[in-house]
């Protein structure tokens, strides 16, 4: 249900994050100065949900199998998710990063054991500015990455675009079975640094734990300092990406300065300014809009994907369903026919999308099943009393008997005979 008692939160204040929590929870969007916008529609706000926990799915291809999940999610309760508070923007408002400590963070640290981490990195800049200096590989860029993943859920790659740090890719890992090298793929996160094969060796078919966490800690233009930023990174039973980040109210800044310094420049130089689309699609990347756009497209292509090919298919599967069921039905009203004390006491059913036709399946089967019963009583007399005629199981096994021993049946009959 929507919030009245709240004002609406403006769209410039909202990240990817609120924006889920606003619209799923039912709550308004300011987009102008007389309104704003809201999913009112309980299937709309459950398929965002099914986008929210797909996230690395936006920018994909449309698959019959995304279709058919996020139609199945229809169904299912909506969750609770708390809003983050809203960050005042304050022009005069001046951050400096004064700590930042990392736990098993990639390209700052080893992996070591899932229960052996190696020793958290600190780092404390003394001074406003720092100049990082070292050899390639050093680690330069992986500091800035666990400043820029904390603040942004991205991380910097040389030569691309940045890339989220909640998406798995495959790692390969050599070992011997049965005296056989082999090398087997496992899921491992971008920020989480790869093990030594010689200390550790996921299980077959298993990720690689996720045990992951950044800390920022900043002073505002007073040299007050403000409560810690933390991003963590872990892994769910089932082995997927769970990632938690920090509360950014505490700052007071708007939320697209987060971006400002740490993504923003490696975008830049993959940005061709030509024409009102290219610097909207600039626009878009640099703001982070460029997300929802994905989504958007995503969700358009599997609307169309659903309306069209599926249903499509679906009618023909229908169809062919429809077929079946009427020769049989056919075949059934022949043996009733020939059989009239078999005639079941209400019409053989047409095929129907009512809910009716299966009550009438039902009432069918059961009708049938107590003629078979019926017919079987006789047997007590030759199997004895231990057969059940009443019991699926008794009759399930008589009737699986009954074929093979029909067929040496006749193989007796076919046997020559012989006069002495």
């Amino acid at each position: 249900m929507s919030d009245s008692s709240a004002s609406p939160r403006p769209l410039h204040l909202q990240t990817i994050e609120s924006l889920f929590a606003e619209l799923i929870g039912g709550r308004t969007v300011a987009t102008d100065t007389d309104g704003g916008f809201q999913l009112q529609n309980t299937d709309s706000r459950a398929a965002l949900n099914w986008y929210r926990q797909n996230r690395p799915k936006w920018a994909g291809n449309v698959t019959t199998v995304d279709v058919e999940a996020i139609a199945g999610c229809l169904d299912k309760p909506l969750p609770a998710l708390p809003v983050p508070p809203i960050a005042t923007p304050n022009s005069k408002r001046r951050l400096r990063l004064i700590k930042v400590v990392a736990h098993r963070f990639a390209g700052i640290h080893a992996y070591g054991t899932p229960s052996d981490a190696p020793a958290n990195y600190t780092f404390a800049p003394s001074a406003p500015i720092t100049l990082f200096e070292g050899w390639n590989g050093a680690g330069k860029t992986s500091i800035i990455n666990a400043v820029t993943w904390c603040l942004t859920g991205e991380i910097l790659r040389p030569q691309r675009l940045p890339e989220s740090g909640n998406t798995d890719f495959n790692a390969y890992f050599m070992r011997t079975i049965d005296g056989k090298e082999e090398h087997t793929p496992h899921a491992i996160s971008p920020v989480t640094p790869m093990p030594d094969g010689r200390d550790f060796i996921p299980e077959r078919d298993k990720p690689v734990p996720a045990d992951t966490w950044v800390e920022l800690t900043f002073v505002d233009e007073s040299g007050v300092e403000l409560p810690p930023l933390r991003r963590i990174q872990t892994r769910t039973n089932r082995g997927k990406l769970s990632e938690t980040g920090p509360d950014f109210s505490a700052l007071g800044v708007d939320p697209i300065a987060l971006r400002i310094g740490t993504v923003m420049p490696a975008i830049l130089p993959y940005i061709q300014l030509g024409d009102a689309s290219d610097m909207g699609r600039a626009v878009a990347q640099l703001t982070g809009l460029a997300d929802l756009a994905n989504l958007a497209k995503h969700a358009t292509k599997a609307a169309d994907k659903l309306s069209k090919d599926m249903t499509r298919e679906r009618e023909a599967e229908i169809a062919t369903a429809d077929a079946l069921f009427r020769q049989a039905r056919g075949d059934l009203q022949a043996a009733i026919l020939e059989f009239p004390a078999m005639k079941p006491g209400d019409a053989l059913p047409e095929p129907s999308v009512e809910n009716g036709v299966e009550a009438s399946l039902i009432a069918l089967e059961t009708h049938f099943t107590n003629l078979k019963a019926d017919a079987l009583r006789g047997a007590v007399a030759i199997l004895g009393e231990a057969f059940d005629p009443s019991d699926k199981k008794s009759r399930d096994q008589l009737e699986a008997v009954i074929g093979p021993a029909e067929g040496q049946l006749v193989e007796l009959k076919q046997l020559a005979t012989t006069s002495e």
